[in-house]
């Protein structure tokens, strides 16, 4: 597969955000496109069939060769961290070709770092299961589903947040400082 990534070299690349349709079941894409990096799942009829993430894959040929509708929707999926200091919520989308993100580099794969904004209810949940936790900080990890429905995989209490601010410029260390220097915000 890596000799299409060859071949669409000089094309531009269009980063799409999780969750985000690429081909909708039923409509008449008139482009293939190409797997540069990240995660998509494949659906038909609203369940979710495949989740692909190798470089170079090609989905809606067959409508755009063919002209005609397409078999499956194709969703953009990726992981998303969320740091959460007291009622602050910084959320970073982690697109990455390796099996567990941390350690992307090491085994040569690639990792990709955003800052992106959760939608209210999202952020909300965060804040309130870090709460009910009593974690006035925490790392909670994300997934949203093929069917745009959000998954907490896990929620670590002492989370190493250097990283996604050194990458995002998300200002988590200040909210930890403002945290310490004046305690918790009122309810």
């Amino acid at each position: 597969m890596t000799d299409i990534l060859e071949l669409c070299a000089a094309l531009p690349v269009v980063a799409t955000p999780a969750g985000d349709l690429l081909i909708e079941e039923g409509s008449r894409p008139d482009r293939l496109l190409v797997l540069v990096e990240g995660e998509v799942t494949i659906e038909r009829d609203g369940t979710a069939l495949a989740r692909v993430d190798a470089p170079g894959a090609v989905f809606g040929e067959m409508s755009a060769v063919l002209d005609q509708p397409a078999t499956a929707t194709v969703r953009a999926a990726t992981d998303v961290r969320v740091h959460v200091v007291d009622r602050e919520v910084f959320a970073t989308e982690i697109v990455s070709d390796a099996t567990d993100y941390r350690y992307a580099s090491r085994e040569g794969g690639t990792i990709d770092l955003r800052a992106i904004d959760l939608d209210g209810d999202v952020a909300s949940r965060c804040v309130a299961l870090a709460r009910d936790l009593a974690l006035p900080f925490a790392g909670i990890d994300l997934r949203r589903t093929a069917d745009g429905a959000w998954v907490c995989f896990e929620v670590n209490p002492s989370p190493g947040f250097s990283f996604y601010e050194s990458q995002t410029g998300q200002p988590i260390a200040a909210a930890v400082a403002r945290y310490l220097a004046l305690g918790p915000t009122g309810d």
